[in-house]
């Protein structure tokens, strides 16, 4: 590997280091900041800049041309002898004690009831004083809290010796304050401070805190300087950290943040949302991050959308979902979060008198539940406002729901002289505060301490705005995809200009003078390289005319002949709709090359209980030889649900060896032409044909990629509230010499959430084999593509697997000099590029052509990177990928890894375009993706294997209940069950429980190895010391069958 710089102001190549010579570099300095050499201008630019492609060095394209862009990146001037004073900050709430209360509150009570904070119950005080040793910043609900205080501590200035007089603070919520001159305040020591806040939506009484301050270091713009001319330097981080702090401290003034963006709030008139569904709406705001560029310091602006929860009453929430369940109107749905909320009034208006249509059950409770989980509410009565995090909701009614009075602090006074009597909800609040209009409701729960809850009728509790939304349905994503690629790339730019102009412009207090720099008022143009488009094949060995990254086939590459196939109907079609699904598939298939019979049709009506059985009859039935063709494919149309879509997959890719394709009810009935080809298109490559292959003969010397191996790792985790299962590595290359078939490996982490990947050696002997069963040689270059990786775990993944890749390909086939290419792939990065003349663009939304380079001026100053566009945006702005070469020991030139790279992304079997990513990396997402549905199911597969157990009385009835619960609590994962479930495969009828396949729990013994598909098999569960559910044998669930191990599966 070798170690190069190039300073901004020369296209000098410095002396080049190879890390295997020089041992002692990463050694003493415990890290390695400089990877792969940055290639010289000359690589990709001809003398004149006009992107000619480097012909001096023989490796370019003549063909490749230039191109004018705007960006989204501007400018920032500093002056370099300014310095910025850094204080740590630390608040301490204080807590009250009343030594005479006989009201059981001590002081264990209010720290427990602190550690919820603003999450669940908010701290009362009393008479005597004392201070938590708890950090208050910890708690992410306590930030806006945390400025308040803070900003209160400014304003009593005159009470603390004006140490804030003429001095600007930037405080970032947590523990961080920056000034623009330093504090009149001893330097060494930690000073404390004494600030009361009054009532407020936190505490419903007057509050007291300690804020700690002290100065820890201060910030020099030199060290900026120091950067661009000492590549090891980095202490330009602090800088380029507390830049960013002010510009976000900025636009804070009419926005709230989270994460890295900025939204207006709820009902700002500036704020522009639009509705996603019954609970969510989508909100519009601004991105900003400031990065040092190879042309300086450059501030990153973006237009981004994130999804909220409709602030509304819960009332309305349960007979909206009701109705929205059982198919009624859900009229008011779309109404719900459009009315202000005002506080301490109960709005008697906002509650429907009509009775429910459908009752209140068990069903609609845990679907309802997980939507609405964890977000904070705001209880509204006659006296106060006060806020709590729901934890649940009752199945029973406010007038079912009993309590002790005494253990809910609001009656302890009335109640402390009677005897302990329990009462209703619906009766309490009338006894309280008056009568409820709907008491037939459900109650929403809050969790106080460990085992206890509050229950609170649903009529007085409203959703707060302005919180971000979770887990998004399928349709959700869908409806914001669509809603926020509305505009096109000239609108977001003016956009983007307005939100600096505007932050500029409110800048009162001169905050960006005063913190010594400026921002440019507009964004930096550069030129861009565009890509000769790869030469192509399909069949016949004829060459693809490629239109903007589009194509047309004529005929596949290599078409299969699929004779033996079974249609499966999980639903009821009738017969004119049947046969313009079979005329329509067949036929395109044949004009793509493909000879289709007709299939075998079956009829079976879904459940997950004989699925197995079914698909293990249809098996044994047709691939019995006697002379005829095995079985190919199991098509199963009607297939709605992702639970259905699970299982199938568990069932076909792990236990039996078939490959089956599903198909949604819409598009069989709307079947055309379109729909036909990209199901034809999976099918072809998942049984072995090929798509679309690279020309060899019109490649350039140089650009030969023989006995290269393309290898795309991903790794996958789940989401937050997914908290108990594993993340997913993937790791797919290709296996021949054309890039069109692949195979891949997959394994669990052990250690949830972790980005580096465990096993990766054994993952990547996999490939190597596979390769070397199919080409009976090894590749001499592996180019690898890893996504998911942020800048700040580049030294990490040098560390812990570049040098494991290194090693495993030393000790694999010893005498075999394998060279090792690393590049990261990073999508999840706000840099956005738009044509200069609209003329310049491609598509509806005039974006940047297919195969546009970017590797000047917002690129890393000393890193190879570059931003490569390879495919034709369909809507809104396109977003190029970014990626960072590590390492490469095939010292390929920049436009090699440029070409190779867009190449990749030309190969893509599902569709006849170029995609963002490289093909390997695409396909490990779908692997990951595939290995996940596998758990799923098998998880399902549990939960129905205890039930049947139950039945059959093999098990305790209490502990089985509570494995069911614990398994759908890992996997949030509720399919609907039946108590009985009619098969129609053939004239007989099979009950849940009674199938003849035996749903039992997996032994160490991996027998869905062989083919013979006789066993299936269930995860295990243990738990760990904190009684947390885990799955035990995650591995067995995601171990392919041995026929589907080399196909793929996965398209």
């Amino acid at each position: 590997m070798s170690i190069s710089t190039s300073p901004t102001t020369t296209t000098t190549t410095m002396k080049v280091i190879n890390i295997d010579e020089d041992k002692n570099f990463v050694n003493k300095r415990g890290r390695f900041d400089l990877f792969a050499t940055k290639p010289d201008i000359d690589d990709d630019f001809d003398d004149n800049g006009s992107g000619g492609g480097g012909s001096n060095n023989g490796n370019g394209n003549q063909n490749d041309r230039s191109l004018i862009i705007l960006t989204n990146h501007f400018m920032i001037t500093y002056d370099p002898d300014k310095v910025i004073y850094s204080y740590y900050v630390k608040i301490n709430p204080i807590i009250i004690i009343n030594s005479n209360n006989n009201n059981n509150h001590n002081y264990n009570d209010q720290q427990q009831r602190l550690k919820y904070g603003a999450k669940n119950l908010i701290p009362t005080t009393t008479t005597t004083t004392t201070t938590t040793s708890t950090n208050h910043n910890n708690n992410h609900g306590n930030e806006l809290l945390s400025r308040k205080i803070i900003q209160r501590l400014i304003e009593m200035n005159n009470n603390n010796g004006n140490i804030f007089h003429n001095v600007l603070c930037v405080y970032d919520g947590a523990s961080s304050m920056l000034t623009n001159f330093r504090l009149p305040i001893i330097d060494d020591k930690l000073i404390k401070f004494r600030v009361t806040l009054p009532a407020n939506d936190y505490y419903h009484n007057e509050q007291e805190f300690e804020v700690c301050i002290k100065l820890i270091k201060t910030v020099a713009y030199s060290t900026i300087e120091d950067f661009y001319r000492n590549p090891m330097n980095d202490s330009y981080v602090e800088v380029v950290t507390a830049v960013n702090l002010i510009i976000r401290h900025l636009l804070m003034e009419k926005r709230f943040l989270i994460g890295r963006s900025n939204f207006h709030h709820r009902f700002d008139k500036d704020d522009k949302r639009t509705s996603l569904s019954t609970l969510k709406e989508l909100a519009f705001g601004i991105s900003s991050s400031v990065q040092t560029c190879s042309s300086g310091l450059q501030l990153i602006m973006d237009r981004c959308c994130t999804p909220f929860i409709k602030p509304f009453m819960m009332n309305d929430c349960i007979e909206n979902f009701q109705r929205e369940m059982f198919g009624g109107n859900g009229g008011n749905s779309n109404n719900i979060g459009n009315h202000h909320h005002h506080h301490h009034h109960h709005h008697h208006h906002h509650y429907h008198h009509h009775q429910q249509q459908h009752r209140w059950n068990d069903f609609l409770r845990k679907r309802l539940e997980p939507l609405i989980k964890d977000y904070y509410f705001e209880v509204c009565n006659l006296k106060r406002s006060r806020r709590y995090r729901i934890a649940g909701i009752t199945l029973e009614s406010a007038d079912k729901v009993m309590f002790k009075p005494n253990g809910n602090e609001q009656q302890q006074q009335q109640q402390q002289h009677q005897q302990q009597q329990q009462i209703s909800v619906a009766d309490y609040f009338h006894q309280t505060y008056g009568k409820l209009q709907r008491p037939d409701l459900p109650c929403i729960k809050v969790r106080r301490g460990k085992n206890e809850f509050i229950y609170f009728p649903a009529e007085i509790c409203h959703i707060i705005a302005d919180q971000k939304a979770r887990k998004l349905s399928i349709k959700e994503k869908s409806d914001l995809i669509r809603k926020a690629a509305g505009i096109n790339p000239f609108e977001r730019l003016e956009e983007i200009r307005s939100s600096v102009n505007e932050l500029i412009q409110t800048d009162r207090n001169n905050y960006l003078k005063e913190f010594g720099f400026q921002i440019a008022t507009q964004p930096i143009t550069i030129r861009a390289n565009v890509l000769d488009q790869p030469k192509l094949l399909e069949g016949d060995e004829r060459p693809i005319k490629l239109t903007n990254g589009k194509w047309r086939y004529r005929k596949f590459f290599q078409p299969i002949i699929l004779k033996r196939w079974i249609l499966v109907k999980l639903l009821h079609f009738d017969d004119s709709t049947l046969e313009k699904f079979l005329e329509t598939f067949i036929r395109n298939g044949e004009q793509l090359g493909m000879a289709i019979d007709m299939p075998i049709r079956m009829d079976y009506e879904f459940d997950i209980a004989t699925l197995g059985d079914f698909l293990q009859k249809l098996k044994h039935t047709y691939n019995n030889g006697g002379g005829q063709s095995p079985l190919q494919l199991v098509f199963f149309i009607g297939c709605n649900s992702e639970w259905q879509h699970s299982a199938i997959k568990k069932f076909g890719d792990v236990d039996f060896g078939m490959v089956t394709q599903c198909m949604r009810q819409t598009n069989v009935l709307r079947i055309n032409q379109s729909i036909a080809v990209n199901i034809l298109h999976k099918i072809n490559a998942k049984l072995g044909g090929i798509n679309v292959t690279l020309d060899y003969g019109k490649l350039q010397r140089s650009n030969d990629y023989r006995k290269t191996m393309a290898i795309g790792v991903d790794v996958a985790h789940p989401s937050p509230s997914e908290k108990n299962l594993p993340s997913i590595a993937a790791m797919v290359a290709n296996i021949d010499q054309s890039f069109a078939r692949y195979t891949s490996s997959v394994k669990i982490q052990k250690f949830f959430r972790q980005e580096i990947i465990q096993e990766l050696d054994k993952m990547l002997i996999d490939l190597l084999r596979a390769y070397e069963m199919e080409t009976n040689q090894l590749p001499d270059k592996i180019i690898f593509y890893r996504d998911g990786v942020s800048e700040g775990q580049f030294q990490v993944v040098y560390n812990e697997e570049i040098l494991l890749i290194k090693e495993t390909l030393e000790h694999y086939r010893p005498g075999h000099k394998f060279r090792l290419t690393f590049i990261i792939v990073q999508k999840r990065h706000h840099s956005r590029f738009i044509p200069d003349n609209s003329k310049d663009g491609v598509g509806r939304f005039a974006n940047i052509p297919p195969g546009t380079v970017v590797n000047t001026d917002v690129v890393h100053p000393r890193r190879f990177d570059f931003y490569l566009c390879s495919h034709a945006g369909i809507q809104g702005t396109s977003r190029p990928s970014h990626y960072c070469v590590l390492i490469d020991e095939n010292q390929m030139s920049a436009n090699q890894i440029h070409n190779f790279t867009n190449v990749l992304c030309h190969l893509y079997a599902r569709c006849s375009r170029s995609i963002s990513i490289p093909t390997p990396v695409f396909y490990a997402h779908l692997a990951a993706f595939r290995a996940r549905e596998h758990i799923q199911a098998a998880t399902s597969l549990m939960m129905l294997s205890m039930a049947n157990n139950r039945n059959n009385n093999n098990y305790n009835n209490n502990n089985n209940d509570q494995q069911q619960q614990d398994a759908a609590k890992m996997l949030n994962y509720f399919p609907a069950t039946t108590t009985s479930t009619t098969t129609t495969t053939t004239t007989s009828t099979t009950t849940v429980g009674t199938s003849s396949l035996s749903l039992t729990t997996s032994s160490n013994n991996n027998d869905n190895n062989n083919d013979s598909g006789d066993g299936i098999l269930l995860p295990r569960i243990h738990y760990t010391k904190h009684r947390v559910p885990c799955l035990d044998n995650f591995d067995s669930f995601i171990e392919m069958s041995p026929k589907m191990r080399s196909s793929m599966y996965f398209c």
